[in-house]
């Protein structure tokens, strides 16, 4: 067995084992590697750990009923806690962008935590969805929580100390893993796999149109407000008319407009 020095280009060292191996007696077992842990924390029992994200040189660490910890792992062979902060939930998910730690906290729903200090970490503010929030990923202002059998849930984090629920989707399954890669979002959807939406900062919202007519062409509108005198705008018009029908409004826009009204008109 020989001990080999490997260097990346990067200037970093990594150290590996090469093994030499000759003529074995019959019958006789090869060497095995066994990979050795450097470090951990902590030495005895703090919670379950159920997520893991790195802010530089500290690792923040879902603590599940014990909340958050900050560990300062700059020294891997003996990982220091620096910090830590409770939470009302269990501490499952994890996302970090920028001096802000995002927790998809349980029946606690979303919450924020600045680590700007990570020492003394502090929670900024938070949402409680109406599931268990499971899993969470920040793109830009928007935070995108798995919330269980709520389905997917889009919250405006722009101001940490006041979220904004902007809108979700049921996802008629269990949500416990969500990922944003380009313009869309992706949820583990327990036995119902995987689903896939629009990632828009417009939240998009989804329908279906059964039953009327057959025959007969509908126009799908849409509307802000719900008076005599609103004027519905129409988003799409079937000809010849086909039943069921299923539409995605990718242009909700809740910041502008809190409510959006839809109706079927057939003529």
């Amino acid at each position: 067995m020989q001990l080999t020095r490997l260097t990346s280009g990067g200037g970093g060292l990594a150290l590996g084992l090469s093994l030499l191996l000759g003529a074995l007696p019959a019958g006789a077992a090869p060497p095995r590697l066994t990979p050795l842990s450097q470090g951990q924390w902590p030495a005895y029992a703090r919670g379950a750990a159920e997520d893991v994200k790195m802010a530089g040189s500290y690792a923040c660490l879902a603590l599940g009923t014990s909340g958050l910890a900050v560990i300062d792992v700059s020294n891997p062979a003996h990982p220091v806690r620096t910090g830590g902060c409770d939470t009302d939930g269990q501490a499952g998910g994890l996302a970090v962008a920028g001096n802000y730690v995002y927790v998809a906290d349980g029946e606690a729903g979303l919450e924020i935590i600045s680590i700007s200090n990570p020492a003394h970490p502090v929670r900024l503010g938070g949402f409680n969805t109406s599931g268990q929030a499971k899993d969470v990923v920040v793109a830009g202002n928007l935070a995108y929580v798995a919330d269980g059998t709520a389905g997917l849930q889009v919250i405006d984090v722009s101001n940490p100390a006041s979220p904004v629920w902007l809108g979700g989707y049921p996802t008629r399954g269990t949500a416990r893993g969500v990922a944003v890669a380009g313009n869309r979002v992706y949820v583990a959807n327990d036995e119902k796999g995987l689903r896939v939406f629009c990632s828009l900062p417009n939240v998009q919202y989804m329908l279906r149109v059964e039953g009327g007519a057959l025959g007969t062409p509908f126009t799908l509108e849409a509307a802000s407000l719900l008076k005599a005198a609103t004027n519905w705008q129409a988003l799409f018009t079937t000809n010849p008319a086909a039943v069921p029908f299923e539409f995605t409004d990718t242009d909700v826009r809740y910041a502008t407009q809190p409510r959006k009204f839809y109706r079927v008109r057939q003529p």
